[in-house]
Formats: structure tokens, C-alpha cells, sequence
């Protein structure tokens, strides 16, 4: 696991979940 630094986190968890809302549309 590779640590994510409290700056890049926010950005990479509303990615993530941009990224299933895109999936599920």
C-alpha cells in the first residue's frame, strides 16, 4: 500500500467516487 499525502486524499477519494457515479450512469 502506498501512502496518500492529506493533500492528494480529498482529491483522490471524490475521484473515486466520481468515478463510480460515472459507472452507474
Amino acid at each position: 500500500a502506498w501512502s496518500v499525502p492529506e493533500v492528494l486524499r480529498p482529491l483522490y477519494e471524490s475521484s473515486k467516487i466520481l468515478a463510480q457515479k460515472m459507472t452507474l450512469a
